[in-house]
């Protein structure tokens, strides 16, 4: 009979696998096709430190050509009990279907393993495997800091995120805050930096009342492989002693911003002033050919483009 065999790939691949995401390993049938009945499971293995390598032996027998020592000092070793396949917290897999996910945190960082796909049938069975390499932990030993903690959102400030280290390098830093009215995560850049410091001019009003204009901010740091550690605090930013100057001195430094720059000091002129018509007129004139850069301001762009046009 002949032996079948299935062609596997990683859905997304990548040279090594942030640990904290989901992987997702999907099959292909090679060779003519059958209907007869197939079943699929899988084995796991890691490589490491061969059991069955003996130092001593491979000493003893290291200059003698006749008599080689042949056993390998590091092997993939079978880890299938280890892992198990049936586990739904782990992962998730059809008896019927040559597919895999491996939930997040199931592996072990810095690792390789091989995932062998086993292909069942009544007269024939065959095995295909693909290797997959895992990157190191997430970013850790980091801080964030916002320079000065208080201060009216119109107040220059500066966001830091220092000693952040990492398996693997380099790192990128994506600054933000979050709104309060909806927990929505607001970039403060179109694309994560390379450096751990961002300058801003101006951020939303906090929360008034009994947080008493408290604004959550936060940094994503990443790896290059995706491994994410997010780091947040609570600042104070209060309305301007003279709101309608702040907010006509912010909307006419809009004309020299980027996009999502624009939209982000829009968003927080409304924050501000968000009861004045002037100010919504404005903005909604600002607003009009911005080329949004994201979803998340899209839909925060025009949800504020709605409220403005409201009667």
């Amino acid at each position: 009979p002949t032996r079948r065999s299935s062609d596997l790939n990683v859905f997304n691949a990548k040279e090594k696998y942030a640990v904290s995401n989901e992987i997702k390993i999907e099959g292909t049938e090679e060779g003519q096709k059958s209907d007869e009945p197939k079943t699929y499971d899988w084995s796991i293995f890691t490589y490491e430190k061969n059991t069955a390598y003996d130092p001593a032996a491979a000493a003893a027998q290291m200059n003698d050509p006749d008599n080689p020592y042949t056993v390998d000092e590091y092997a993939f070793m079978d880890k299938t009990d280890e892992y198990d396949i049936s586990d739904g917290a782990k992962f998730t897999y059809d008896p019927d279907s040559p597919g895999l996910t491996i939930r997040r945190m199931t592996l072990q960082p810095t690792m390789t393993y091989k995932f062998r796909l086993n292909i069942n049938l009544p007269q024939v069975s065959g095995y295909s495997d693909i290797t997959i390499i895992t990157a190191g932990l997430a970013p850790r030993n980091g801080g964030l800091q916002c320079t000065p903690l208080e201060g009216a959102f119109n107040l220059a400030r500066e966001l830091k995120a220092p000693r952040w280290t990492a398996d693997d390098l380099p790192l990128t830093y994506l600054f933000g805050y979050r709104e309060f009215v909806n927990d929505a995560k607001v970039p403060l850049s179109a694309a994560p930096l390379s450096f751990d410091k961002l300058g801003v001019n101006n951020l939303p009003m906090g929360q008034a009342g009994e947080s008493n204009y408290t604004l959550e901010i936060y940094v994503d740091i990443s790896t290059p492989y995706g491994a994410v550690t997010n780091e947040i605090m609570e600042i104070k930013s209060f309305p301007p002693d003279n709101v309608s100057e702040a907010v006509s001195q912010l909307l006419a430094q809009t004309e020299n911003m980027d996009p999502a720059q624009k939209l982000t000091a829009l968003n927080n002129a409304l924050s501000a002033d968000a009861g004045n018509a002037e100010t919504q007129n404005a903005i909604l004139d600002q607003m009009q050919g911005t080329t949004v850069v994201s979803s998340g301001q899209l839909a925060r762009s025009e949800e504020h483009t709605s409220e403005l046009q409201s009667p």
